[in-house]
């Protein structure tokens, strides 16, 4: 048996609490409640995937549907790869600073030696 979480009245977040255990805590027909889980609880929502999306604050990839099965992980590879462009950027304009500065000190030493 799975463990549950739901909103009270006042849009407060409860649980975990076992399924046998929900009606003990107030859980009405209208009430919202979700299980703990992945994959299976998308499978399982099925269309009620776009609420569960909105319900945690991402209003723009909320589709309906078994659709975010396939956009979630392509939406997870897009993070990876814009984080390692990201690093990739960071990594050459400190390349660019150490060069930069060991530039500046050649010509410091050059003009020094030339005198």
């Amino acid at each position: 048996m799975g463990t549950y979480y739901f909103l009270d009245s006042r849009n407060q977040q409860q649980g975990p609490f076992p399924a046998n255990q929900l009606l003990k805590y107030g859980v009405k027909r209208d009430t919202q409640v979700w299980g703990a889980g992945g994959l299976l609880t998308t499978i399982i929502l099925g269309n009620d995937t776009g609420s569960l999306m909105r319900g945690v604050g991402l209003d723009s990839i909320a589709v309906e549907g078994f659709l975010i099965i396939v956009i979630g992980p392509v939406m997870g590879i897009g993070i990876i790869i814009l984080s390692r462009i990201f690093a990739e950027m960071i990594r050459i304009f400190a390349a660019l600073a150490n060069n930069t500065k060991e530039i500046a000190t050649n010509v410091k030493n050059n003009k020094t030696n030339e005198k």
